[in-house]
């Protein structure tokens, strides 16, 4: 996923693609951290 400048509109966009997905794995697609994914 191309990460674009809006960090919780990408979160928000793997949630709804993805039912089950961890923080983890979103921090990994990112490129963040995963208390990044977390503060947003």
């Amino acid at each position: 996923m191309k990460k674009s400048k809006n960090t919780k509109q990408d979160i928000l966009k793997l949630l709804k693609e993805n039912k089950i997905i961890s923080g983890e794995k979103i921090a990994k697609i990112l490129g963040i951290s995963r208390t990044a994914v977390w503060k947003h």
